[in-house]
């Protein structure tokens, strides 16, 4: 015998089952939507976090450069590389330095300034070198005379200079130390240098 069900009583409790599974979905949809939304404002708080901190990071590396170099940077700057060609200052010291050391028959030229062809400062395109060519010729006691000129030079001469050649031959045929007269006669080329920004090329001497 077939037993028949009364739907009468069981729609209540399929309605509360039906809403129920309802909600729980609504729920969980929603729930699903928050948490996705919450993720996304957590990354983009992340991204900006991490761009900030790269920001403070690469502030902090500008700031320890600029420490490092400022020091080497003012020191550079206080040997008069950076000032324009001081042709009567740089001549004068060449004088009180043969002079100080009683050098005979020094000939000196020196010839106008010219930019500097010589790859000295790679990729710095902001900075122009410029050279003042010097020739210095002399007649010595001793070659040691050589080495204390240019070294007063270095030491009392605002900028910086290169030695590009310093030939020596002896004064006579037969060589030997006289104290009252040369025994070697140096010839040397030089070059004192000065830098000056790209922008003021056109306003530099020649």
């Amino acid at each position: 015998m077939k037993r028949k069900f009364d739907w009468h009583y069981l729609r209540p409790v399929l309605i509360i089952i039906s809403m129920t599974t309802l909600i729980t979905m609504l729920m969980a949809y929603f729930s699903h939507a928050y948490h996705a939304e919450v993720q996304a404002g957590y990354d983009s708080e992340q991204a900006s976090y991490r761009d900030i901190e790269g920001k403070i990071r690469d502030t902090n590396e500008d700031k320890y450069f600029i420490e490092v170099y400022s020091e080497r940077f003012k020191a550079l700057e206080s040997t008069g590389i950076f000032v324009a060609e001081q042709r009567v200052d740089w001549v004068d010291s060449l004088q009180a330095a043969i002079r100080s050391m009683k050098l005979p028959n020094v000939k000196y030229e020196v010839s106008p300034q010219r930019l500097s062809a010589d790859d000295l400062l790679r990729d710095a395109d902001s900075i122009l070198i410029y050279a003042s060519p010097l020739k210095v010729e002399m007649n010595l006691l001793h070659e040691q005379d050589m080495i204390t000129l240019l070294d007063r030079l270095e030491r009392n001469v605002m900028g910086r200079f290169l030695v590009d050649s310093c030939e020596m031959k002896r004064a006579e045929e037969k060589f030997g130390y006289y104290l009252d007269r040369p025994n070697l006669g140096v010839t040397c080329q030089l070059r004192w240098l000065t830098l000056s920004p790209a922008s003021s090329e056109a306003g530099a001497g020649v």
